[in-house]
């Protein structure tokens, strides 16, 4: 939409009343998806075979956390065009984040598995579904269909392996991480996590610092960082970290 059109939305354009699905899109655009929502229900109905119109309901939806009403949006939107951007993708994530694991493995199906970002929602939702073997294998799937620009996704394969108790496998993996995006908090916790795991405590201080600097917030990072200044034997630094943890866990 033209900046005129967003300028003029109270009285309209030039050569028209401004669509309800137009207005919905200014104003989530404009960071008000609770005030788009209605336009974009609207919108919606009023052309219910029309799947970027409930695509863009999901995506308003989803922005909230609204998963349970985003899910619907989406399902309507990937059965109307499997092939509409990312529209099976987005509903498989809603399922996922309302841990409905299995039904987000069918819903992924039916995006572009040529995707990284579309395995890697597949192995996490294997994951999930209590499917380790396929989560590995999507995992590295994910990984090399990246090619090793995304931090995000070396970071998630890690986490996976340390919770299935391999955390020595993690380690090169979240280590290509962080030197893919020496920027990432999840990456530099993930790793610290792993060297604190496999008793390399000196090793994982610094990860664990930088992953507090880079996610100040991280009830996770603090956590970790406390752990492991006990074992350097620094605990009266770890109180400040546990403390930190405490809080911010408290704040989700």
């Amino acid at each position: 939409m033209s900046r005129i059109c967003l300028s003029l939305l109270a009285a309209g354009c030039l050569f028209g009343q401004v669509s309800e699905y137009e207005q919905g899109v200014a104003l989530f655009q404009r960071g008000d998806a609770a005030a788009a929502v209605p336009h974009l229900i609207r919108a919606a109905e009023a052309q219910p075979k029309n799947a970027q119109r409930w695509k863009a309901l999901g995506v308003a939806y989803a922005s909230q956390k609204q998963y349970a009403e985003a899910a619907p949006a989406f399902r309507k939107a990937c059965e109307l065009d499997a092939k509409l951007e990312d529209a099976c993708y987005f509903w498989g994530r809603a399922l996922y984040g309302l841990d409905r694991f299995s039904e987000s493995l069918a819903a992924l199906s039916r995006a572009d598995g040529r995707s990284w970002k579309v395995r890697l929602a597949i192995a996490q939702a294997a994951d999930g579904a209590g499917d380790p073997a396929r989560a590995d294998r999507e995992f590295r799937e994910a990984v090399a269909l990246s090619n090793g620009r995304d931090a995000s996704t070396a970071a998630a394969y890690g986490l996976f392996l340390v919770r299935q108790g391999r955390a020595a496998e993690a380690i090169p993996v979240l280590e290509a991480a962080v030197k893919v995006d020496p920027q990432s908090g999840d990456a530099e916790t993930n790793l610290g996590r792993a060297l604190l795991e496999t008793g390399r405590t000196s090793d994982a201080l610094p990860h664990l610092e930088r992953a507090v600097a880079l996610a100040p917030v991280s009830a996770q990072a603090h956590l970790l960082l406390a752990k492991a200044l006990v074992r350097a034997g620094r605990s009266e630094q770890a109180q400040e970290h546990f403390e930190a943890a405490a809080k911010y866990g408290t704040e989700k």
